[in-house]
């Protein structure tokens, strides 16, 4: 049995934020899984952080991006709001060969979510390369503390047998 994943994306820098708008950007990274039944990829780490100890917090449901409202939220296809950003999931060299997708939760464009531990990609089956793009978002509000926000978002991926 093989598993193979890379992280293509190892940085990313979402910029400074506003109360007006909504900080998006996207992160890449691919799976693929021999003689196994499958993987899952769950998200673990922390949430957006300063050295203070101020947390923006994960959105715990399903939901839009809402200016002016604390939300930290992911997911894996692509989106049109609050901007056109992300991607399906490609299957390499076909959808004949890779199996992957995003998992419930984390697979319907415009809606993000985040809980550490969740399992946000997955396949049923040895599969060939399915490469994912991760969307993040991240609004603040009129009281959300000012500083330098940093996430330590790390991917475990599991096959399965």
């Amino acid at each position: 049995p093989e598993l193979e994943v890379s992280v293509n994306t190892p940085t990313l820098d979402l910029g400074n934020a506003s109360s007006s708008s909504t900080l998006t950007g996207t992160a890449n990274f691919g799976v693929r899984v021999y003689l196994a039944s499958g993987y899952v990829v769950y998200t673990r780490g922390g949430l957006p952080t300063t050295n203070g100890g101020a947390v923006i917090a994960g959105m715990p449901a399903n939901a839009a991006s809402s200016v002016g409202t604390e939300q930290f939220g992911i997911n894996l296809v692509a989106n049109t709001a609050p901007a056109t950003f992300g991607a399906v999931p490609q299957q390499l060299p076909d959808g004949t060969f890779s199996f992957g997708s995003a998992a419930t939760n984390y697979n319907t464009a415009n809606s993000y979510r985040y809980a550490d531990g969740e399992a946000v990609a997955q396949s049923t089956q040895s599969s060939g390369v399915t490469n994912y793009t991760i969307s993040y978002i991240v609004n603040i509000s009129n009281i959300t503390k000012a500083g330098t926000y940093i996430l330590n978002h790390d991917l475990v991926v599991v096959a399965t047998y």
